[in-house]
């Protein structure tokens, strides 16, 4: 049987909050534009039966990962970080834990890809 949550909160520094979201824009945008690579017949770059699952998983990943901080930062919670002296965002555990398996689970993605000589860098 799963345990039970504690409620706990934790802090993200919003420079970090503002980072993820804009590499899943980058990435959305990246991977919007190698689809339309993909599908286009006369460009076989890349072993189709191969790709396209990761990249959905990498779509459908960015995408669960914008709406976790988006429903966080819809009444956000914020707390002074007296060390750093950084405005900070309070996150519950629940959705810090969502996040970290949605960035670990992209990271792996990713990692098939480049893996499969299919790159999601800005060139």
């Amino acid at each position: 049987m799963a345990e039970e949550l504690k409620n706990q909160l934790f802090t993200l520094p919003q420079q970090y909050v503002a980072d993820i979201v804009q590499e899943c824009d980058n990435q959305i945008s990246i991977i919007d534009d190698l689809l339309k690579d993909i599908i286009n017949e006369d460009v076989f770059l890349y072993n189709k039966k191969a790709v396209i699952p990761y990249i959905a998983e990498l779509v459908w990943m960015n995408y669960s990962i914008l709406k976790n901080v988006n429903s966080e930062l819809n009444t956000p919670v914020f707390h002074h970080n007296e060390a750093t002296q950084e405005e900070e965002y309070i996150f519950t555990e629940r959705s810090v834990l969502e996040l970290q398996n949605y960035l670990l689970a992209r990271w792996y993605a990713i990692s098939e890809l480049s893996r499969l000589s299919c790159s999601l860098s800005l060139h």
